[in-house]
């Protein structure tokens, strides 16, 4: 039901532990499953505060979730310097961003 991220950046908000504990669905919370997350892959992940609305059973308020009812990661290509999904479409189609071009944005609330 949960996983252990390491975080290699921040583009937005403060953490200053290096490894997190993310929960995911459990069934009824409007979360992707763990599944959709692949071991040695990288993304960029909007985190919502653990917790939220009861949460998993287990889950403290120090912890984190993903919510899924709309695109809030994307998959991180580092040899391409690139991150691919769901940018900002209206349609869920998948496209691809300069990290360092959504690193801008993300900094200055251009999301």
């Amino acid at each position: 039901m949960s996983m252990e991220v390491e975080i290699i950046g921040i583009y937005k908000g403060k953490e200053t532990r290096k490894t997190i504990t993310v929960w995911g669905d459990i069934g009824n919370l409007c979360r992707p499953y763990l599944s959709t997350f692949k071991e040695g892959q990288y993304y960029v992940i909007a985190l919502d505060n653990g917790n939220y609305s009861g949460g998993h059973p287990n889950e403290k308020d120090t912890d984190y979730s993903i919510f899924n009812c709309g695109c809030y990661w994307l998959t991180v290509d580092f040899a391409n310097k690139k991150a691919i999904g769901d940018i900002d479409s209206e349609d869920r189609s998948v496209s691809n961003i300069d990290l360092e071009k959504l690193k801008s944005r993300l900094t200055k609330n251009g999301y």
